[in-house]
């Protein structure tokens, strides 16, 4: 199978963390490297995606193969949107998502919110990464 260059980051000790441009990226890398997504796992995970009707990716007008290969960028990039951090847990496909954000205050108290997502509502289909009204 062909190289992509893109796919380098999926070759290195830490997935490109030291490359990563912006704390989503660095927490996306992350995920690739504690899930061990490898080139061959990454090429499986994508293949799978591209197949999968409940994503509707059949819908759009624009090729499969174009469609992967705007997927594989917007997710291999050093600086990503959290649509695009969406649409990469969408594409890891994990039974479930927890996302938490814990803060530190003076004084000792700390905050901690938690969200389970819901990825059966990223739109994967959207080109767009603003904010829906």
């Amino acid at each position: 199978m062909q190289r992509n260059k893109d796919e380098d980051i999926l070759r290195e000790s830490d997935w490109g963390r030291s490359k990563a441009r912006d704390t989503l990226t660095e927490l996306w890398r992350g995920l690739l490297m504690e899930g061990n997504i490898t080139v061959n796992v990454w090429r499986v995970k994508m293949d799978r995606l591209m197949h999968d009707p409940r994503q509707m990716l059949m819908a759009r007008s624009e090729s499969k193969p174009s469609m992967r290969g705007n997927l594989r960028k917007a997710l291999l990039r050093d600086k990503m949107t959290w649509k695009q951090f969406e649409r990469g847990l969408v594409f890891l496909s994990p039974k479930r998502a927890p996302v938490s954000v814990e803060l530190e205050w003076d004084g000792g108290r700390r905050s901690v919110v938690r969200k389970v997502m819901d990825l059966n509502d990223v739109d994967m289909n959207s080109t767009e990464d603003e904010i829906d009204d």
